[in-house]
């Protein structure tokens, strides 16, 4: 399974993308987050409030998905 079709399955989902230590500034963060919107064989693209965010895979750590909320979590808000 490429890591694409991995991905796939996780679009529209709130994620945390963390970037390798050799591609972040010295005052920049070190992972970006927001709604996982597209995937390719290059990269994944995020959308951050109203913007479009391209991350290529070799710019990557990790990618950590949070999982939708239940229906009592939306209900409750908690």
């Amino acid at each position: 399974m490429e890591e694409e079709d991995l991905l796939a399955e996780y679009l529209e989902y709130e994620v945390n993308v963390y970037l390798l230590p050799s591609v972040v500034s010295p005052h920049g963060e070190p992972y970006e987050f927001g709604q996982l919107t597209a995937c390719s064989r290059t990269g994944v693209v995020l959308q951050q409030d109203r913007l479009l965010t391209y991350i290529p895979f070799s710019s990557i750590q990790k990618i950590e998905i949070k999982p939708k909320p239940t229906l009592w979590e939306r209900l409750t808000g908690s």
